[in-house]
């Protein structure tokens, strides 16, 4: 019985299903052979035509179970086959639709679960591909954003009018975000606020003197708070309605300029349309933007006289003021904090000056630094901002330039300063110690910064002509 149930047509194994179709299938040609030799060789009876018609009813028979057997076993594979084609060309979204409960169901179910795997895993990878996408544009814009600073930065440092540092950010933050506008206004002698800067990508026309006007009348609470908007969708003071109905309906924010608590102009940054709103990115860089504008009005307010100048600007080497440079190094620390960036700092001390100017004098001494101040201005990137510390000292800000990006510049620095004929009637060399500090590692103020570089050069200037880091 139990060899009956395993030759059973119905038993849920391929394996028995195809035994039975290979019996089938190697019976007919053995039964074919009798029937032959039946018919041809022996005399024909009536016994042997009943026979016969009983071995061919038999081999139609088994050959018509053959193929009922074969049949369920070829055709699921079919299927299997049609579907897994169906399934490669439609992502796995399909499924294969086979009953089946010996090894083709299995199969089956083993492909549709490896399918739905596929898919999940296909499904994730296109929403780490959507995230990716969003970050990197995320990172180009801020990529850009930064860039624009830097170049303000670098316009501010060129010395610019006020006016011209504003043209060129009010063109940069409209870049943020289409159908915009941004027009800065800075505090006059009388306390007015007059547009000094003023730049639309869009058709829509901007009223600066309503604008002028509504400063005016909100400069109180400019001064006590951080940034003040306008959204036609949530306007919930009396000036906020006032304000966008004088201004057609359109959504600002103003962002105050501050130096020293004191508000000294304001960035308004505005879009056309009601359903638009700020996101805290935007915020941000308009922050950001703010700093920069306030160091050029600093600037342009210390270089208006001569006795000014000399705060900002040495005198031997036309390098800035170390003072000058801690304010500007605020900005680029608040810069990296904020886009992730390193910015590294360098001071860099002569070996015993002291002895050198007595032995030489104070006139070769001043030799001495202008050769050196010379080559530095070549060495240091353009984005590098120099400051003459004492006489025998240097502060060199690096942004964009990590610890080991930085301590190679500063070994590069050492070594040109070794071999550098500082005076051509002596024919004499000088050595320097360097130490270097960078944000994050070295910490993330001014203040904390410039320790750390300290510290690192007194442990420099303790071995002499060498660079100190770590």
């Amino acid at each position: 019985m139990e060899g009956l149930r395993k030759m059973s047509i119905d038993q849920k194994s391929v394996h028995y299903k195809l035994l039975i179709a290979f019996t089938l299938m190697t019976i007919i040609p053995i039964l074919s052979l009798f029937y032959f030799i039946a018919v041809y060789i022996f005399p024909l009876s009536q016994q042997v035509m009943y026979q016969s018609s009983m071995v061919i009813f038999l081999v139609l028979v088994l050959a018509g179970l053959g193929y009922i057997v074969i049949r369920k076993i070829v055709l699921p594979l079919i299927k299997i086959a049609s579907g897994m084609k169906i399934m490669s060309e439609s992502g796995y979204s399909s499924e294969i639709n086979v009953t089946s409960e010996d090894e083709l169901g299995e199969i089956v179910n083993a492909i549709n679960k490896m399918s739905n795997k596929m898919r999940n895993h296909i499904e994730q990878l296109q929403e780490y591909s959507d995230e990716t996408a969003y970050l990197s544009l995320k990172i180009h814009k801020k990529a850009n954003t930064l860039t624009h600073l830097m170049n303000l930065g670098d316009l501010i440092n060129s010395g610019v009018s006020l006016p011209e540092m504003g043209d060129y950010a009010a063109e940069k933050i409209t870049l943020e975000l289409s159908d915009s506008f941004c027009a800065i206004f800075i505090r006059g002698k009388n306390g007015e606020y007059i547009a000094r800067s003023l730049h639309s990508d869009s058709n829509e026309t901007v009223a600066t003197r309503d604008i002028e006007v509504e400063i005016s009348l909100l400069e109180k609470s400019l001064s006590e708070n951080d940034y003040l908007v306008v959204d036609g969708n949530n306007l919930k003071e009396l000036w906020q309605e006032r304000m966008h109905k004088r201004l057609g309906k359109i959504n600002v924010v103003l962002l105050p300029m501050r130096l020293k608590k004191e508000v000294i102009g304001v960035i308004v940054f505005g879009i056309f349309g009601v359903e638009k709103e700020f996101t805290p990115e935007e915020i941000d860089i308009l922050k950001a933007f703010e700093k920069e504008l306030v160091l050029g009005y600093q600037s342009s307010q210390l270089l208006s006289g001569k006795a000014k100048v000399d705060k900002v600007v040495d005198e031997l080497t036309g390098f800035y003021t170390f003072s000058y440079l801690e304010e500007y190094m605020k900005e680029e620390l608040n810069r990296a904090l904020y886009y992730q960036r390193p910015c590294s700092l360098m001071l860099i001390s002569l070996d015993d000056h002291e002895g050198y100017v007595t032995s030489n004098g104070q006139g070769t001494a001043d030799v001495v630094i202008k050769a050196i101040s010379g080559f530095l201005g070549e060495m240091v990137p353009s984005v590098g901002k120099i400051a003459r510390i004492s006489f025998a000292e240097f502060g060199i800000l690096l942004p964009e330039k990590n610890k080991k990006e930085s301590l190679e510049l500063a070994e590069e620095i050492r070594r040109k300063i070794e071999v550098v004929d500082v005076s051509l009637e002596i024919r004499e060399h000088v050595t320097a110690s360097i130490g270097v500090g960078e944000n994050p590692i070295d910490g993330s103020t001014v203040k904390e910064i410039v320790s750390s570089a300290r510290k690192y050069l007194v442990r420099a200037k303790a071995r002499k002509n060498c660079v100190v880091g770590e």
